[in-house]
């Protein structure tokens, strides 16, 4: 019985990743993201696109979630200029990865995320920031439109 419930808690675990300066392959922090994923924890590469993020770091961490940065979908709102988001959204995909569009606030930036198969979307288009506590009192997560 214990087992079901470690096992039940591991699928809902995920670990956020952000690119910081330099880091050799050979760092601690390698091992550690190793260790977590034998135990069956997801990772997730969070504000890709930003900062210290760059292909050989997405090779190198071997993630299943690539969250893309609020930032690419402002500029698509902006230009409406698709190339960048489109081929972030394919890369994540062709490296077997979940992906979620950070910052979505309207409907439009939604349905062009939906046309490029983005997986998931995160945003003030579906919740505000909140604590843990008052999560389950919303409507939005008893709906399950999560």
């Amino acid at each position: 019985m214990l087992g079901q419930h470690v096992t039940s808690l591991l699928d809902c675990l995920s670990n956020e990743h952000k690119p910081i300066a330099r880091q050799d392959s050979s760092t601690a922090s390698d091992s550690t993201l190793d260790i977590l994923r034998a135990m069956g924890v997801k990772l997730a590469i969070d504000d890709y696109g930003t900062r210290y993020s760059s292909l050989s770091y997405l090779r190198r961490i071997r993630s299943s979630t690539l969250k893309i940065d609020r930032s690419f979908v402002s500029a698509w709102s902006e230009s409406h200029e698709e190339n960048l988001l489109r081929t972030m959204v394919h890369l994540g995909h062709d490296m077997d990865m979940n992906v979620v569009a950070e910052g979505i606030e309207t409907v439009e930036e939604l349905n062009f995320l939906k046309d490029i198969n983005c997986n998931c979307y995160q945003g003030y288009l579906s919740a505000k920031p909140m604590f843990k506590d008052d999560v389950a009192l919303t409507s939005w997560f008893r709906s399950g439109n999560r």
